[in-house]
C-alpha cells in the first residue's frame, strides 16, 4: 500500500507538472498572438474577448480617447496608436501608457499630454503641423520623434528629453537658442535642414549626430567634446582640419571624444592626412568610390 501511495503521488505531481507547463505555454502563445490589436473605439476594446493579452493597441476613427462612460485602457497596454485627428483631452491618456504614435492625419496642440508623467516616447505622424510650447511635453519624456512630419514651425527651448529624431521629416527651420536641450545626448536631424550651426549651439552632452542633406562646412568647435558618433548625409563634401596661417599649425574640426565617423553615404573626396583623425576613432567608413591617399 505504502509503494501504491508513492507511485500514486509521484504520478500526481508528473501529471500536474505536464498540465501547469502546457497551460504555460498556450498563454505564452495567446500573449504572443493577440499583443496587439486596431480598435474603432474604447468599447470595442473592452469587449474584445482577449484583451487581457494586449500591449498595443491603434485606436482610429473620429474617436475621443478614454471618453465612453465606464470604459478603459487594461493596464497592460503600454502602446498606443492613435490614428485619427480627434483632439487630446486632458487626463484620457493612461498612466500605464509610456509609447504614444499618433497616426499621419493627427494635427492638434498637445498640451493635455503634460500631465502624463509616465509618457517616455512620442512619435508625431505626416501632417502633424501644429506649435509645441513650452510645459506641452511632460518632463517624463525622453524620445522626441518627427516621423514623416511636414512640420514647420519654430521650436523653441523645451524639456529635458535625451533623443531627437527626424525620420523623413521636412523640418528646415534653425533652432533657437535653448531649443536643443542640454541634456539632448542623440539628434538625427531631417533630410532637409541645412543650417549652419554656430560654437555652443550643440548640447554639451551630445553623443550621436546624424545629418541629412545638411551642406554647410562644419567650424572648430562647433561640435561638442562628448560626441562619439558622426554621420554625414549625400551631399557633404568639406575638409575635416583648418589651416591657421599665424600658428603654422593645423587643427580637426572633429572632437577627441569621436569613435565613429560614417561618410560613406556622402559625396566627401576630401584628402585625409596626419591629424585629420582623432586617435579616439575606431571605425571609419568612407564612400565606395573614394580614391584619394591617405597621407
Amino acid at each position: 500500500n505504502s509503494s501504491n501511495r508513492s507511485i500514486d503521488i509521484v504520478f500526481f505531481l508528473v501529471w500536474r507538472n505536464t498540465y501547469l507547463l502546457k497551460l504555460v505555454h498556450h498563454h505564452q502563445r495567446l500573449y504572443i498572438k493577440y499583443e496587439y490589436g486596431v480598435f474603432n473605439n474604447i468599447k470595442e476594446l473592452n469587449e474584445y474577448r482577449f484583451k487581457d493579452y494586449l500591449k498595443k493597441i491603434t485606436l482610429q476613427g473620429k474617436i475621443e480617447i478614454v471618453r465612453e462612460e465606464g470604459y478603459t485602457i487594461p493596464p497592460r497596454i503600454n502602446t498606443l496608436e492613435i490614428d485619427s485627428d480627434s483632439p487630446i483631452m486632458a487626463n484620457n491618456i493612461p498612466d500605464s501608457i509610456d509609447t504614444l504614435h499618433f497616426g499621419m492625419g493627427f494635427n492638434k496642440p498637445l498640451y493635455a499630454l503634460s500631465t502624463n508623467l509616465s509618457l517616455t516616447s512620442l512619435s508625431l505622424g505626416h501632417y502633424f503641423n501644429t506649435e509645441i510650447l513650452p510645459g506641452d511635453l511632460p518632463v517624463s519624456l525622453k524620445t522626441l520623434i518627427f516621423d514623416g512630419c511636414t512640420f514647420g514651425r519654430k521650436l523653441r527651448a523645451h524639456i529635458s528629453f535625451s533623443n531627437w529624431q527626424f525620420y523623413g521629416s521636412s523640418y528646415n527651420k534653425p533652432f533657437q537658442k535653448g531649443a536643443l536641450p542640454p541634456s539632448l545626448t542623440h539628434l538625427e536631424l531631417s533630410e532637409d535642414y541645412n543650417h549652419p550651426f554656430k560654437e555652443g549651439d550643440l548640447p554639451p552632452g551630445l553623443l550621436v549626430l546624424a545629418f541629412g542633406k545638411f551642406d554647410q562646412p562644419i567650424k572648430l568647435n562647433q561640435l561638442p567634446n562628448s560626441l562619439q558618433y558622426l554621420k554625414f548625409g549625400p551631399l557633404w563634401n568639406h575638409p575635416l582640419s583648418y589651416y591657421n596661417l599665424l600658428s603654422m599649425s593645423k587643427k580637426s574640426i572633429l572632437p577627441n571624444s569621436l569613435t565613429h565617423l560614417d561618410l560613406s553615404y556622402c559625396k566627401f573626396d576630401q584628402v585625409l592626412s596626419n591629424g585629420d583623425i582623432p586617435s579616439t576613432l575606431k571605425c571609419l567608413k568612407l564612400p565606395k568610390n573614394y580614391n584619394k591617399p591617405l597621407l
